[in-house]
């Protein structure tokens, strides 16, 4: 996205809310995994920060325990949301779309900015509000 956007291939607008998005999740994880450990760099270091190793507890569920000021905390590693894939797609067609028009002139650019451009935006919101939502209301643990 940052190439096409430097390249002028997307809309700057589009180009901001799509990588907006993206910063703003990540983010917002790196917010939530310090919260995990107490607002402290855990012992363990990055290792233990960025830990995806866990036991599986049954159900799909993993957990991850780390100790923080002698205190066990258990945190799961993240999902994505359904919409979160949809955009993805979403953003799939699009970087597709704007690349095969600059390459060949097909499909349109009226396509690809009147269309794509438009159901990629709608996805992209929708996927970060659907993130804040499941932050807030504790269905995604970091």
């Amino acid at each position: 996205m940052v190439s096409m956007g430097a390249c002028g291939l997307l809309d700057a607008w589009l180009f901001a809310l799509i990588v907006g998005r993206d910063v703003g999740i990540v983010a917002g994880s790196f917010a939530l995994r310090f919260k995990r450990f107490g607002w402290q760099w855990p012992r363990g270091g990055a290792r233990e920060f960025f830990s995806l190793d866990a036991d599986d507890h049954g159900g799909g569920i993993s957990t991850i325990e780390t100790t923080t000021t002698g205190r066990t905390t258990k945190t799961r590693p993240a999902s994505p949301l359904f919409i979160s894939k949809v955009n993805t797609v979403a953003q799939l067609g699009l970087v597709s779309g704007a690349l095969m028009n600059a390459w060949t002139g097909w499909p349109s650019g009226e396509l690809v900015t009147g269309v794509l451009g438009p159901v990629t935006a709608v996805t992209t919101v929708a996927s970060g509000l659907a993130y804040v939502d499941a932050y807030r209301t504790g269905r995604v643990k970091i």
